[in-house]
């Protein structure tokens, strides 16, 4: 009795399939010539283009990760994402351990986003997240809010992207946190933060309650046009100061806490599935930076996708935006042996697809035939490229957006 190859192995060159394809048209393999390659390249991606506008392909699925910094609303794709699953959208929450204050202890290179801090009573761990509770002005950048460790160089101390280069090195651990100054009967606080950045009518947040002229500065402020320098700046308390003062947020010390370990709830993260709106819904919400917990999104689909949630982060992250997108099938080419980026069950549909395609160019009298072999061979493997799970159907009495 005659075996079996015991390989499995099959996986032609698109090169191959082209002549296949051809062969199908009535077309020898030498007909293969340097203006019919160029032709047939274009028809194979063609092929991916129409496959990806039948739904979702599901090999071509991938979860994508994005962290949430605080009052961020818009996560962009790349051009390669053809659509976001919407039921996949969802948001991680991380546990963080309580805050400590130290005084500011922050290194910066010229150049770099790097940002060395140090401080930390329990090291973090590459990958984890760590929040500054009070912004440090450091190296002409302000830091503030949850960031991702990218390195520990040493106990104590974490590395971290600030997003931008640093312009000026400081190579001795330091910092400054604001610094208010108030005058007797007024209610005009001024600021003194280094390379703040703020614009007059932006918000600046007093993170930490301080205590002050016989009042107390809290939340969020409106920086005043009057005195913005830039390293000053006004904001206007809801008291007048009952005598002359001068002094630094949380004592001129910053909050640093990181992400809880260990076993149990605190070490695991919490998913939280996101609502999708639509674009006119979206647009009706009247304050679109609001910050809170973030329950809802919209996708916005141009060529670079971009997803838009609503509540804006707010500080009581670290959040993670969690997705599974539908990329683009990997270009078509007849060069150097390369093979189509499908799996085994889609050749003899992508080849008839091509087949059908050529025809119409190259040998119209199979045209009909061929596209209709084509037809059938698409509903084969799509009908077969699904999530074997239970279907339920359930009315949905929304409004509708087309």
């Amino acid at each position: 009795m005659s075996g079996t190859t015991g390989t499995y192995a099959f996986a032609p060159a698109l090169s191959e399939i082209a002549i296949d394809a051809l062969e199908r048209c009535g077309l020898p393999a030498t007909s293969l010539n340097n203006e019919r390659t160029t032709s047939v390249r274009r028809s194979m991606n063609f092929v991916l283009s129409s496959w990806s506008n039948r739904g979702i392909n599901l090999w071509t699925v991938q979860e994508v990760v994005q962290p949430m910094p605080q009052g961020v609303t818009q996560y962009f794709d790349d051009a390669s994402c053809v659509d976001i699953l919407p039921a996949s959208v969802t948001m991680r929450q991380y546990m963080m351990g309580a805050p400590t204050s130290v005084t500011p202890a922050f290194a910066t290179n010229l150049g770099s986003a790097n940002v060395a801090i140090g401080g930390f009573p329990v090291t973090p761990t590459v990958g984890s997240y760590i929040n500054v509770g009070v912004q440090v002005s450091v190296g002409g950048l302000i830091i503030s809010g949850t960031y991702q460790v990218q390195s520990v160089p040493s106990s104590g101390y974490a590395v971290i992207n600030a997003g931008k280069p640093a312009t000026i090195s400081i190579s001795t651990p330091g910092g400054s946190v604001p610094v208010f100054a108030m005058t007797q009967a007024s209610n005009v606080v001024t600021v003194t933060f280094a390379n703040h950045g703020k614009l007059a009518g932006q918000t600046f947040t007093v993170e930490r309650p301080t205590a002050i002229g016989g009042g107390q500065l809290f939340g969020p402020y409106t920086v005043q046009p009057t005195s913005l320098t830039g390293s000053t700046f006004q904001i206007l308390a809801s008291f007048k100061a009952g005598f002359n003062t001068n002094l630094a947020e949380n004592g001129g010390k910053t909050l640093l806490s990181s992400q809880v370990a260990g076993i149990g709830f605190a070490s695991n993260p919490t998913d939280l599935l996101l609502w999708a709106i639509s674009r006119d819904e979206y647009m009706a919400i009247p304050n679109k930076s609001q910050q809170a917990r973030p329950t809802s999104f919209w996708i916005d689909r141009q060529v670079v996708p971009v997803i838009n949630v609503w509540p804006a982060p707010d500080n009581t992250g670290p959040f993670e935006l969690r997705y599974r997108r539908s990329r683009q099938i990997q270009d078509a080419d007849i060069i150097n042996g390369l093979q189509l980026q499908a799996p085994f069950r889609f050749l003899e549909a992508y080849t008839a697809e091509l087949a059908a395609m050529l025809a119409t160019k190259f040998a119209p009298d199979r045209a009909v035939p061929l596209t209709a072999y084509a037809g059938m061979k698409w509903q084969e493997v799509a009908g077969e490229d699904r999530e074997r799970v239970s279907t339920y159907i359930v009315p949905d009495f929304a409004a509708y957006y087309g």
